[in-house]
């Protein structure tokens, strides 16, 4: 298998080959074609200073890495991705305060048709990161996001005392919701 993809693996990568982020690059590729209506979304933590974090992700819709800097600015970013591909779509348009949605990305020529054929081989590389995830929105209702956040656990016990490891998801409601168990992730994986 001559990949020459470079992406990290899922988690803070303490202990991790760069086959196993290939291979979470793989299920991830294999899950987004299970689900022709999502959006799969692969990102990558760099920086985590004053309770803000920077990195860049990756969008299987368009084969295109994206920096951001700040959850709400991801998640802007992330939802423009998503109307521009009308993947999923959404359940009403946008409210605008002066007659015209504010959008952080501009589509771009060509850009009206969903990538689900691409391969991860085909698709660039993120930076190795301090922690990393993938978000998989499922639908867009109620004027929010909902989905599935998917991580590695990484250490520690839960409430009922079982060791917290492997590849946890977490199903989100609201892109508030997502921003909280973002947060919670972050300072569990020691990025603080």
């Amino acid at each position: 298998m001559g990949m020459q993809m470079s992406w990290r693996n899922i988690g803070t990568g303490q202990g991790r080959s760069r086959e196993g982020g290939l291979l979470m690059m793989n299920r991830a590729y294999e899950n987004r074609q299970e689900y022709a209506g999502d959006s799969a979304m692969l990102v990558s933590i760099r920086s985590y200073e004053e309770g803000v974090p920077g990195g860049s992700f990756l969008s299987f819709e368009y084969g295109r890495r994206y920096e951001f800097r700040g959850l709400d600015q991801m998640l802007l970013m992330m939802e423009d991705i998503m109307d521009c591909a009308s993947v999923p779509r959404p359940s009403f348009e946008h409210k605008s305060f002066y007659g015209k949605p504010y959008r952080l990305e501009k589509p771009e020529p060509g850009q009206g048709t969903s990538g689900a054929g691409r391969c991860p081989e085909h698709l660039p590389a993120l930076p190795r990161g301090k922690a990393s995830f993938e978000l998989r929105f499922r639908c867009r209702q109620h004027g929010s996001l909902q989905g599935e956040f998917i991580a590695e656990a990484e250490g520690g016990k839960s409430a009922k005392g079982v060791e917290r490891t492997g590849t946890r998801t977490v199903l989100f409601r609201s892109a508030l919701e997502l921003m909280r168990l973002i947060y919670e992730y972050l300072d569990g994986a020691g990025t603080v």
